[in-house]
Parts: structure tokens; C-alpha cells; sequence
């Protein structure tokens, strides 16, 4: 009896989350629009920036989709651009994701443990580390 209320559990904790993969998977297809960016350095101190561009996620199948940045920012060293494509994994309950960020030499780089802090369907914040910098997103639909 025990061993059938234990195998119950499981699929049921199972089914629970393909189901929030899948919900975070249809609340994230689709264009955004670059609200906010943060930048935390590595000693600590963090900078807001105005930005514009956007953020596409596509492709969703179990878990793994496409995405594309295209942004561009002002720092006090000069404008930044950032065009960049790749894949991204969502994992743990779909709560967390790494990125596979395609170079234009055709390596791959991975940016592990990025976090989805928010998500609705109109408003995602998410962060991830690239270069020893956090980068803190909000997008709206």
C-alpha cells in the first residue's frame, strides 16, 4: 500500500512539473521589449542602464528553446551592442535555465544557472552571469 501511495506521488510530482515547464514555456514565446537592465560588477557594484531592444524566446519544446538579443546601452566607456543568438534550457521546474550563447566563430559559450525571478504574460525579470557580470533584466510584452 505504501510503495502505491509513494509511486502515485511521484507521477503526480512528475506531471506537476512538465506542467510548469510548459506553462513558463508558453509564457515566454514570443517578442519583449527591454524595460530595465541591471549590471552588477564583480566588486559588487551595480548599474542601471537605459536600454533599448528586445529579447525573443521561440521554438519551446520540452524544455529547450530558442532566443535572440538584440540591445544596444550607454556606459560612461561608450555604447554597447549586444546581438547575440542561442539556446535556452529551462530546468528546475522551470525556475532556473542556462543559456548556449552561439559566437560568431561557431563555439557555444554556457552561461549556467540563470534565474526567472518573475514571470506572468506580459512581464518577465530574469537574470543570468555572462563575462563576471549579473545581468538583471525586466521585459514586457
Amino acid at each position: 500500500m505504501i510503495n502505491r501511495v509513494l509511486f502515485i506521488s511521484i507521477v503526480l510530482l512528475l506531471l506537476n512539473s512538465c506542467n510548469k515547464t510548459k506553462s513558463t514555456e508558453k509564457k515566454m514565446d514570443g517578442n519583449w521589449t527591454i524595460y530595465k537592465m541591471k549590471v552588477t560588477k564583480s566588486n559588487g557594484l551595480s548599474y542601471y542602464y537605459e536600454t533599448t531592444g528586445t529579447f525573443n524566446f521561440s521554438d519551446f519544446s520540452d524544455g529547450e528553446g530558442r532566443y535572440s538579443i538584440n540591445l544596444s546601452y550607454i556606459t560612461p566607456s561608450g555604447t554597447i551592442v549586444k546581438n547575440e543568438t542561442g539556446t535556452i534550457v529551462l530546468k528546475e521546474d522551470a525556475k532556473l535555465f542556462d543559456l548556449f550563447r552561439n559566437n560568431t566563430d561557431g563555439s557555444i559559450t554556457q552561461m549556467k544557472d540563470g534565474a526567472l525571478l518573475l514571470i506572468t504574460n506580459n512581464d518577465i525579470e530574469m537574470m543570468y552571469l555572462d563575462n563576471n557580470e549579473n545581468l538583471t533584466f525586466v521585459l514586457e510584452k
